[in-house]
């Protein structure tokens, strides 16, 4: 969904905007169509990996997966060109071609949840809550539209999955496979940021 704006784009010549940045940011004719295609990109959380960096997570699944060049990737993400090549380059290195996790749903008797949720609690030291936040959580998004250039990749993940999804620290943390420490630290240094 296009962000609100002030410019009345009935009076926007189309023709000489998309001509100017063209020759502004050396796009060609594809990455116009492409960008004018990517209104509603999302990246699915199971990208993440403690392997990689965020961004080099974002890069990595907006090029191989989504297929768009690197100067939309550069665009949409509102980082420069070289700093998404760089990212998707140190990632393609450490791991090629993304394989995104899945998480499969197996069979589990009644007798044999209790025993998982209680090993689940035990091991990753767990509230009631977290079970019940984790066990809720499906197919989660992050929006495009949520990076900026003010905050950093994982500033920006943290705080739209803690404020508008209302995840906890430690449930963001085991999403992303990150420390607690650090999410939390990403969100706080995002929030005084943005005072």
């Amino acid at each position: 969904m296009p962000s609100e704006s002030t410019l009345d784009s009935s009076t926007i010549d189309v023709g000489l905007l998309l001509h100017n940045v063209k020759e502004k940011f050396n796009l060609t004719d594809k990455d116009i169509a492409d960008l004018s295609s990517v209104n509603d990109v999302s990246v699915p959380i199971g990208v993440f990996s403690s392997k990689l960096g965020c961004l080099e997570s974002i890069s990595l699944y907006l090029r191989d997966e989504l297929k768009l060049s690197v100067k939309v990737v550069a665009t949409l993400l509102k980082r420069d060109y070289k700093t998404i090549y760089a990212s998707y380059s140190a990632a393609k290195k450490k791991v090629g071609k993304i394989k995104m996790k899945r998480i499969k749903s197996e069979v589990v008797t009644s007798s044999d949840s209790h025993l998982l949720i209680h090993n689940l609690k035990e091991k990753f030291n767990l509230s009631d809550n977290d079970i019940q936040e984790m066990s809720s959580i499906q197919d989660i998004n992050i929006p495009i539209s949520i990076f900026n250039k003010k905050l950093g990749c994982l500033e920006s993940i943290s705080v739209y999955l803690r404020d508008n999804l209302k995840l906890s620290y430690k449930v963001i943390a085991r999403l992303l496979e990150r420390d607690y420490k650090t999410v939390y630290t990403s969100y706080s240094k995002a929030k005084k940021k943005k005072e």
